[in-house]
C-alpha cells in the first residue's frame, strides 16, 4: 500500500511474496485484522488499506528500528562539513537531504531571537531631584529607570551630558554623573525584551503533490500553508516532547484536523532548550522504516556541529 497507494487485496499479496497459504486463508487473517482495527475495506469488493491505529501498530511493534547506512550517513556528515560554519546553511541542506533521503517533503522549523535595541535615550530631572532615564527601544516599547545622584543635578547639566557624549563615548571608569548614567543605562538593557521568530525552511514539495492523496485543492493548499507558512505548526510544536524522533500520525493528537498528513520530527540544538525541530511531511502511508532512521540522524547531525561536537 506504500508504494502503490491502492487497497491490497489477498490474491496480490499471494502472488507478490509467494506465500504457502491460500487465498481464503490470507482473506480470513485480513478479516481478523479489520476487526481488531487495523485494517479497513473501502468497499464490499476491494483490498484492505491500513488504519490510523494500523500505522501507530507498526511504528511501535513491527517496524526495525535501523540506522542509515555507513555509505550515507558519512555522504551526508561530507555534505555538512563542507557547508562550513554557518547554521542556515545547515538547516537548508537539511531540509534538502531529508526530502531526497525520504522521497517526502521535508521542513525546518528554528526559533531565531531578535533584539529590540535602544533606539532614543533621554535623561530628565524631576522636581524631586531624582533622575529619569527613558529609553525608545527599536520595536517601540518605553523603558524607564530612575535614581537619586550623588550631587544635586540641574536639568542643563543632563542636557549637555547628552549632547557631549554618546553611549559608547564614555569610558566605564568615568567618574559623577557620566557613571551613575553608564550603570543606568546598562540596567535598562538587560530589561530589553527579544522577539522570537521562527525561519522556516523546506524542500520536496513537488515530491508529495504526485502523491494521489494531495490531488484534492485542499488538502494541497493545507501542505503549502504548512511548509511554507508553517500554518498548524504552533500547537504540534507546543506539544512535541523532546528528545526522540516523534512520529505524528494524522488523524490522532495533535493531527486531528489533519487526518491526510504525518509528520516524523525531531528537535535539534543544546538541552534543555531546543533550537528548532526538523522532519519529514507526507501522506499518511509514507515509509516510516524510512523517515525515522532519516530524521534522528539527521537532527543528531546538526545538534553536534552546533555544540561542537565532532560530527
Amino acid at each position: 500500500h506504500v508504494r502503490s497507494a491502492q487497497p491490497v487485496a489477498s490474491g496480490g499479496l499471494l502472488r507478490q511474496h509467494d506465500l504457502p497459504f491460500s487465498a481464503a486463508t490470507i482473506r480470513h487473517d485480513l478479516g481478523l485484522l479489520e476487526d481488531l482495527g487495523f485494517l479497513s475495506q473501502p468497499h464490499t469488493s476491494a483490498g484492505r488499506v491500513p488504519t490510523v491505529a494500523g500505522y501507530r501498530y507498526f511504528v511501535e511493534h513491527l517496524m526495525e528500528r535501523a540506522e542509515l547506512p555507513l555509505a550515507e550517513r558519512e555522504t551526508i556528515r561530507h555534505q555538512f562539513h563542507q557547508a562550513g560554519p554557518d547554521l542556515e546553511r545547515w538547516l537548508r541542506l537539511s531540509a534538502a537531504v531529508l526530502a531526497r533521503s525520504c522521497g517526502l517533503a521535508a521542513l525546518v522549523a528554528a526559533e531565531q531571537s531578535v533584539d529590540a535595541p535602544l533606539r532614543r535615550i533621554d535623561l530628565l530631572r524631576t522636581d524631586d531631584g531624582w533622575v529619569q532615564l527613558v529609553g525608545i527601544l527599536g520595536n517601540g516599547a518605553l523603558r524607564q529607570l530612575r535614581w537619586r545622584p550623588e550631587a544635586v543635578v540641574e536639568q542643563g547639566q543632563l542636557d549637555q551630558l547628552m549632547a557631549r557624549t554618546g553611549r559608547e563615548a564614555v569610558a566605564p571608569t568615568v567618574p559623577g554623573l557620566e557613571a551613575e548614567v553608564l550603570t543606568a543605562l546598562d540596567s535598562l538593557r538587560r530589561f530589553e525584551p527579544r522577539r522570537e521568530t521562527t525561519q522556516l525552511f523546506h524542500a520536496g514539495l513537488g515530491q508529495v503533490l504526485e502523491q494521489p492523496e494531495f490531488a484534492d485543492g485542499s488538502r494541497l493548499r493545507e501542505l503549502v500553508g504548512l511548509l511554507e507558512h508553517g500554518q498548524g505548526l504552533e500547537p504540534i510544536l507546543g506539544r512535541l516532547p523532546q528528545g526522540g524522533v516523534q512520529v505524528l500520525i494524522g488523524g490522532e493528537p495533535p493531527l486531528e484536523g489533519l487526518p491526510h498528513f504525518s509528520l516524523v520530527l525531531a528537535s535539534f540544538g543544546r538541552p534543555p532548550a531546543p533550537v528548532g525541530l526538523l522532519g519529514v511531511v507526507g501522506p499518511t502511508r509514507l515509509a516510516y522504516d524510512r523517515a525515522v532512521p532519516s530524521v534522528g540522524f539527521i537532527s543528531g547531525l546538526v545538534t553536534r556541529l552546533m555544540t561542537g561536537v565532532p560530527a
